[in-house]
């Protein structure tokens, strides 16, 4: 995703290198909150599957909220910073 979007920086405009940005970090940060969300956690699951593991979808959304919101956070504050400073 974050390669499909990078044509945003092609089409010119005020706010596109901060548009590319925060697709990154919502592509990025947005696969923690499900499984499939990115080809790593695919596989993931696949493994824990053959090895009979018992982990729900709840138990990762647990895991994943704990994980992306102080990202989230870092990350938008990053942006913001380099939308400040650019």
């Amino acid at each position: 995703m974050s390669v499909l979007f990078s044509s945003i920086i092609g089409s010119g405009g005020a706010g596109s290198i901060s548009a590319v940005f925060a697709t990154v970090i919502g592509s990025n940060v947005g696969a923690f909150f499900t499984p499939i969300g990115a080809l790593a956690g695919i596989m993931w699951g696949n493994i824990i599957g053959k090895h009979d593991v018992k982990f729900t979808y709840l138990d990762f959304l647990k895991i994943g909220v704990t994980v992306a919101l102080p990202t989230l956070l870092a990350s938008l504050g990053g942006l913001w910073l380099a939308v400040a400073v650019f």
